[in-house]
């Protein structure tokens, strides 16, 4: 029988420990940012029965959350290009409470 052929390629690096990050997220968590701007509404609203039906939707749902999925919604509907959710609140106008959105 004939050998096997080696694999051609080289094994990758394996990454050394890190040490812990000097820029440690929970300090900054902590204190509130005075300037931050709230997303109270999407860029363009939503209109006729597709607004009937997300108000279907969000009174199923718990009220702290609720009011972002017709944001989500207009967002979808306005991206182009890539069909991602980054690129719904992107273009449902999403301001400095981004993470609030991502949370699932």
């Amino acid at each position: 029988m004939a050998k096997r052929k080696r694999f051609s390629r080289r094994p990758q690096p394996k990454h050394k420990k890190q040490r812990k990050s000097q820029h440690d997220k929970r300090k900054r968590l902590q204190r509130r940012n005075p300037n931050r701007r709230k997303t109270t509404s999407a860029k363009v609203p939503l209109t006729c029965a597709m607004q009937g039906a997300v108000r279907v939707l969000q009174a199923v749902m718990d009220h702290r959350i609720a009011f972002r999925l017709a944001i989500v919604i207009a967002g979808m509907f306005l991206a182009d290009d890539r069909r991602t959710a980054s690129a719904w609140f992107v273009a449902a106008g999403v301001q400095d409470d981004w993470t609030g959105f991502t949370i699932a």
